[in-house]
């Protein structure tokens, strides 16, 4: 090579170690590193490296989404009994995160991952439990650093409900394990056992897809006073890929087109066109049969179908 260019995010991490090899790095460019400068767009890396400027050509016919959770997600359960309930909550990063986008509307602040048990109980202290937020976290948060908060719940004897969501990994990044996911395992952990050894006496566990009852029981849970942990346990269907033994279908002569069942956030459903007349679909190739949107449905107009 002639020149090398190093364009790293942050600290120079990547560059330091070429360096140790004794590979020289060009420097005719100013690319400012951290701590003046902590990240790059292709705009500034264009203005640093070519003299004629190019006009990007975005690619024709690539269609926009909004990024979601999968069809069937346990978080999508959750979403829903929030938004029904207009509950405020508190989310970390990952798959829970999702629910803050201004599309799923969800929660009311999400932070880094483990942080919403500790910013749900510091909100409840300096509102006087008036108003009680609700922490929500996935498992692999919770056990990164989640677990702390729930520790400090116990020793400031605090109020505040926590959904724990047990999806067996950290299915955003890719489906890793985390301490609980691996029940054969002698030294595998259990969520709803550690969470009595910290000393919160109420917890529950949940299946999303038995609605009512899941309804019922979280509602339930949030009623009641002090510290409680609502275990929602449902394996990822990325890593897992659980049997479909259903799916939804719309009735669209019963369908009046009122778009609640597209607030549930689930990318199975969507709107298509037929001779110019928008139509509610549920995607056959995303949908799992877990029965929300049915749920939402005021009209009658979503069917499940066992798959023969």
């Amino acid at each position: 090579m002639d020149k090398l260019y190093v364009i790293e995010d942050g600290q120079s991490v990547i560059e330091k170690e070429i360096r140790s090899m004794g590979i020289n790095i060009a420097k005719d460019v100013d690319l400012k590193k951290f701590p003046d400068f902590t990240f790059f767009t292709p705009e500034i890396i264009k203005s640093k490296f070519l003299v004629n400027d190019i006009v990007a050509q975005p690619l024709q016919d690539i269609p926009f989404r909004l990024p979601m959770n999968c069809a069937g997600c346990s978080h999508l359960f959750v979403y829903y009994i929030l938004k029904k309930y207009h509950l405020k909550a508190t989310t970390d990063v990952t798959c829970g995160g999702l629910g803050i986008f201004p599309h799923i509307n969800a929660f009311t602040n999400a932070k880094h991952m483990g942080s919403s048990i500790g910013i749900a109980h510091g909100f409840n202290c300096a509102n006087d439990d008036k108003e009680n937020y609700i922490a929500v976290i996935g498992d692999g948060g919770f056990w990164a650093t989640g677990i702390n908060g729930l520790i400090n719940l116990t020793f400031n004897k605090g109020n505040t409900k926590v959904i724990i969501v047990d999806n067996q990994c950290i299915a955003m990044t890719g489906g890793q394990d985390v301490p609980s996911s691996r029940p054969e395992y002698s030294s595998s952990l259990d969520i709803k056992e550690t969470c009595h050894a910290l000393g919160i006496q109420d917890v529950i566990e949940v299946d999303p897809y038995k609605i009512d009852d899941f309804e019922k029981d979280v509602i339930s849970s949030l009623n009641r006073d002090g510290n409680g942990v609502i275990i929602v346990k449902k394996e990822c269907l990325v890593k897992f890929k659980p049997e479909v033994k259903g799916q939804c279908t719309i009735d669209n002569e019963a369908c009046l087109k009122c778009k609640a069942c597209l607030q549930i956030s689930c990318p199975a459903l969507e709107i298509l066109k037929d001779n110019g007349e928008e139509k509610i679909h549920i995607d056959s190739g995303l949908c799992v049969g877990c029965k929300l949107c049915q749920t939402n449905c005021k009209n009658g107009a979503i069917n499940y179908e066992a798959i023969q």
